[in-house]
């Protein structure tokens, strides 16, 4: 979808953002760029849509050069979203999502239908569509925006930090919209971002950049994880890769044993089979537990194996109801596995 061809951007103080770029990113999928500040990512993003216009090289969209429509043409047909959101504070919800629609023409009716989609989509009641941006929450007007960057259905999302400005919990959530929003739309997506977990989280491929651009390499999470190309791009990721790498395994590849006593804790469970908690008979009630279901990852078993008082983690199906137990053993075993497949 997306191409590359020996990039530069050279600033007039005679700094090189990005010195010959060459990269490919595939139709339907996410390529994050990663890298420390100052290392030419965002500038990179940016001249997808020519808000910066490079000085030498060639980016194509489908086979098409960026520099063969208008500047506000091009703009049109590719969404765009940052971390300030840059909502329209003197207009209403719904007006800002129907921007682009509008400038392309569409009537009232149909861009108004197509920004209640939208709201909807992005997880905001229908009726927030009459509210002005300062009334609503920094993760809500983040949702706007996002909103607003697919409303006119651009198969290219350039999307530079859209969550670094909201509180952690708020991101999680984001985050997660986000990869609901993607399975159901296979946008074209570059996505900018300075964190490690955040990249492999929403990542098909990263970019890991040093100053000018310069790719140390590009790969699938998985790959990159298990098999940094370089000491820099090792250091990068940090010591805890064997940990991010369980965030990619779900959490049903991972063995179940059989529930049963453990070391004299017994697992309670109400009526319906799903688990309250761990009891070994003295006084007090049992330990809560929450069940890490189907949808979760391997490295949710590990936080709640390592927080239990047996060690072990309690699988639950989609209903919540319990499916086994997941000792901290086997899990160590698995990425151990992982990690010796991957050399």
């Amino acid at each position: 979808m997306i191409r590359f061809d020996n990039v530069t951007k050279r600033f007039a103080d005679g700094t090189n953002a990005v010195d010959g770029l060459s990269m490919d990113m595939p139709t339907g999928e996410i390529t994050v760029l990663v890298g420390s500040s100052g290392c030419g990512k965002t500038t990179s993003l940016r001249m997808v849509n020519r808000m910066v216009e490079p000085t030498a090289g060639t980016i194509t969209i489908e086979d098409r050069d960026v520099t063969s429509l208008p500047a506000h043409e091009l703009r049109r047909g590719i969404g765009y979203v940052i971390q300030q959101v840059g909502l329209f504070p003197h207009r209403k919800v719904i007006d800002n999502v129907t921007t682009v629609p509008g400038l392309l023409g569409w009537d009232k009716k149909r861009s108004r239908t197509r920004a209640l989609e939208l709201l909807e989509l992005v997880g905001l009641p229908a009726a927030y569509g009459d509210r002005y941006p300062a009334q609503l929450s920094g993760g809500q007007q983040q949702r706007v925006g996002v909103a607003r960057a697919l409303a006119a259905d651009p198969p290219v999302l350039l999307m530079d930090e859209p969550f670094g400005a909201v509180d952690p919990i708020v991101r999680a959530q984001l985050q997660q919209q986000f990869l609901k929003l993607q399975r159901e739309l296979h946008k074209t997506i570059v996505f900018v971002t300075h964190d490690v977990d955040e990249a492999i989280l929403l990542g098909d491929r990263i970019a890991v950049l040093t100053a000018g651009a310069h790719i140390e390499q590009l790969a699938p999470p998985g790959e990159l994880l298990a098999r940094p190309t370089n000491e820099f791009v090792a250091d990068f990721l940090g010591n805890d890769r064997g940990l991010k790498l369980l965030s990619l395994v779900p959490a049903t590849e991972v063995p179940v044993d059989p529930v049963h006593a453990v070391d004299g804790w017994r697992l309670v469970t109400d009526n319906d089979q799903r688990p309250v908690g761990w009891a070994n008979g003295h006084a007090g009630g049992p330990v809560p537990v929450s069940g890490v279901g189907p949808r979760d990852t391997a490295r949710s078993l590990l936080d709640a194996a390592v927080s239990a008082p047996t060690g072990c983690a309690v699988r639950v199906d989609d209903d919540r109801k319990v499916v086994g137990l997941v000792r901290y053993e086997a899990i160590g075993k698995l990425l151990g596995e992982r990690l010796q497949a991957a050399m």
